[in-house]
């Protein structure tokens, strides 16, 4: 488990983010101020990582701090189910959002002007609160990152621009 943080400014938050990365080793933190709209900043840099320090792994699960998950049930459900459909290669997993509104009102704090992003609606793409990606996945969506522009919504960058850029769909689970 990795918890993927920017900057903060008050010393004493960086002061016990440091003891915990000490005492765990769980911390990766990033050159960027920690706060909502950099989001996606998290997820380019947690994509990074996984790609290239998790060399032994099949799957990586992104969730919010507020999620909690049964890894037991996880696991198996990965190991059981999905794996005999759909193999081990080329997954996006997770509650798929369909033909999701962008919001045009200035007050949202998910506000996307219609000169950054012309559709009224998302292609499909994963609930940001969990998703699991397969190793293979994540290693080109790192690649790929590069080259596709910042966009505000971490999700939707994630799981359907670089999805798309990878060739790939997201499947609901």
């Amino acid at each position: 488990m990795v918890f993927v943080m920017g900057a903060v400014a008050d010393n004493r938050v960086m002061e016990k983010v440091k003891m915990e990365h000490a005492h765990y080793g769980d911390i990766l933190q990033e050159d960027f101020v920690d706060f909502y709209r950099n989001l996606t900043h998290k997820g380019i840099a947690a994509l990074n990582w996984v790609s290239s320090y998790c060399y032994n792994t099949t799957y990586a699960l992104k969730t919010d701090d507020d999620i909690m998950v049964n890894i037991f049930k996880l696991v198996s459900k990965l190991t059981s189910d999905i794996e005999n459909r759909l193999g081990k290669k080329d997954l996006i997993l997770s509650n798929q959002w369909l033909r999701m509104k962008v919001l045009r009102d200035k007050k949202s704090k998910l506000y996307i002007p219609k000169e950054d992003f012309e559709p009224n609606y998302f292609s499909p793409y994963c609930s940001g609160s969990a998703f699991i990606l397969s190793i293979d996945v994540i290693r080109r969506m790192s690649v790929v990152a590069k080259c596709v522009p910042f966009f505000l919504v971490d999700d939707y960058y994630i799981t359907g621009m670089l999805a798309k850029k990878v060739d790939l769909t997201p499947k609901n689970v």
